[in-house]
């Protein structure tokens, strides 16, 4: 017999005594007290077992159901810590970003689901706010509520879960929606959102369908970051350029990163192309076009474009939120040059269930 099984079952024979003679007064002899202290660093083989399985997490149901009260309560005294109503970390070193997250869905209960920004981290979703809070999404019966850095969401709309890596995720579109109203910051959400839309993490179809379950402060701005998208904008700086049109009687509502073929077959994606004219605009940067525009080179790409005919341009995005009324005024004097021109021979738009 190992060691450690020895020293398990006596502690067995010494819990047995224990709860037949009041040990707490002091009836144990040395060699039973020492065997006890060592009862504070030796866990048993399923207490192990549910450790390595939760990431060093333990539920206070999970420990009574191994050791007495008196024995928790001295473990908790010596080397585990409670880091949640009845939740506990087996070691008093610092918590993992994983072990919150699974201290948060023991805590939350057997329905919940990771949600909001902590599931969008995991999806891997850029431009996140930085945020420590764990969100977790739980039935409307359930009763928690939110604890620590432990953020509650009651839904009587659970969506299908997903297990990744031992731990349930909501969809990447529910969280994607429910963040977006939740901070309630414009430019934030449509970042977010096109950059899941664009990367593929999300779908529009069932963005605009859970977008039409978001209710209460901040619904609106979801809704117009997925109408954004909807419209073709990938980026916030894309929008800022909508927006500015939009704010001028002499412009037409451009089309967003639709494909153009050039003469020589080679496709691209202008970030807005104004109709019945050649006039393109391109926000500077190339993160958010589609694979379908192979160009590596911005400068290779816009030679392109100009050596076709068409006539483009360039703005960063800085400029136009902060110079918008030059850039309104450039774009404006263009169009009305240019309006009533079709596209240069060779280059052709495609449909967009074409593209």
């Amino acid at each position: 017999m190992s060691h450690t099984r020895r020293v398990l079952r006596r502690l067995c024979d010494i819990r047995t005594r224990a709860r037949r003679s009041a040990v707490v007064h002091g009836s144990l002899d040395a060699g039973d007290a020492r065997i006890a202290r060592l009862h504070l660093s030796v866990m048993s083989q399923s207490l192990l077992n549910i450790a390595a399985r939760q990431d060093g997490i333990m539920t206070r149901a999970q420990a009574l159901a191994e050791l007495s009260v008196g024995e928790l309560r001295q473990r908790l005294a010596r080397s585990w810590a409670m880091i949640l109503p009845g939740i506990y970390a087996t070691s008093r070193a610092g918590l993992t970003h994983r072990q919150r997250c699974r201290a948060a869905l023991l805590y939350a209960g057997t329905s919940a689901q990771l949600a909001d920004v902590t599931a969008l981290a995991m999806y891997g979703v850029r431009y996140l706010p930085a945020e420590s809070n764990v969100h977790v999404l739980i039935a409307a019966e359930q009763h928690r509520v939110s604890r620590e850095f432990v953020v509650v969401r009651r839904t009587h709309r659970l969506s299908v879960p997903r297990q990744i890596d031992g731990l349930i995720y909501c969809q990447p579109e529910r969280a994607l929606v429910e963040a977006a109203a939740r901070i309630g910051h414009p430019r934030t959400a449509h970042a977010m959102l096109s950059d899941a839309v664009s990367r593929g993490i999300a779908q529009l179809a069932s963005l605009a369908t859970e977008v039409g379950h978001v209710t209460g402060r901040g619904s609106g701005v979801a809704r117009r970051a997925v109408a954004e998208i909807a419209s073709g904008a990938r980026s916030a700086p894309e929008v800022d350029f909508v927006r500015l049109c939009r704010s001028s009687p002499d412009l037409p509502e451009p089309l967003l990163n639709r494909v153009l073929v050039l003469p020589d077959g080679r496709r691209v994606i202008p970030d807005a192309l104004f109709p019945d004219s050649p006039l393109i605009h391109e926000v500077n940067g190339r993160e958010f076009h589609s694979g379908e525009d192979l160009f590596e080179d911005m400068q290779e790409r816009h030679d392109a474009m100009t050596a076709a005919g068409l006539t483009l341009l360039h703005n960063s995005p800085r400029r136009i939120r902060r110079e918008g009324a030059a850039v309104l005024a450039q774009v404006v004097a263009c169009y009305r040059r240019l309006k009533g021109q079709p596209l240069p021979p060779g280059v052709r738009l495609l449909r967009e269930d074409a593209a």
